[in-house]
């Protein structure tokens, strides 16, 4: 709490994180490089950071259980050049830009996380080469700051795109944006009531 980066992990092979809060630093809460094998986030709490609640690079397998990254200056969950991604039930809210944004990876599985009220998108995803599953989940009310751009999920150059489970995406602008996917399966329906309906391209 309040240093430049609450947690700075550099050249590991594997990171295991669990039950710590780490909260307004002046910049990163968790900030994890180069590691060789694995980094596991299980309940974490880094909130109220100066720029991103968590930043990764580059990493194999990034996976997060639980945990609260909201409320930070930049990114709840900032993720770039990860092989694999899985993040299940973790709270991504009210950050100042996008609740989750991961660029240039192949598999990622997002499961029942709560994305809402971030001034970005609740989800941005970009360079995806493989599959990118959403199972459930709500992702509300993005744009909070009113200026334009903030979408419930927003991906662009991926491969196959899955919903299922109910995923709940409502004051959006708009609230699923799909652009240059190689398809995009919805197995439940998004929920609309947005100021855009949804958007898909190919």
């Amino acid at each position: 709490t309040n240093a430049v980066f609450g947690l700075f992990i550099d050249n590991s092979d594997t990171v295991n994180i669990s039950n710590v809060t780490i909260n307004t630093n002046t910049s990163v809460g968790v900030l994890i490089r180069d590691a060789s094998v694995s980094a596991t986030l299980t309940n974490v709490t880094a909130t109220g950071n100066g720029a991103d609640g968590l930043n990764a690079d580059p990493i194999p397998l990034v996976t997060i259980t639980g945990g609260n990254y909201s409320n930070n200056s930049s990114y709840g969950i900032d993720l770039n050049d990860i092989t694999t991604v899985n993040i299940s039930d973790a709270n991504v809210s009210g950050n100042d830009l996008n609740g989750i944004d991961i660029l240039n990876s192949t598999t990622v599985n997002i499961t029942n996380v709560t994305a809402d009220n971030n001034d970005g998108s609740g989800f941005e995803g970009s360079n995806i080469s493989g599959t990118t599953t959403i199972t459930g989940g709500t992702f509300n009310n993005n744009d909070d700051n009113n200026v334009g751009g903030g979408d419930g999920i927003s991906l662009t150059t991926v491969g196959a795109v899955v919903t299922t489970g109910g995923v709940t995406a409502t004051g959006n602008d708009p609230g699923l944006f799909i652009s240059g996917a190689a398809s995009y399966t919805d197995t439940d329906g998004v929920s609309s009531g947005n100021a855009r309906p949804q958007e898909h391209t190919s």
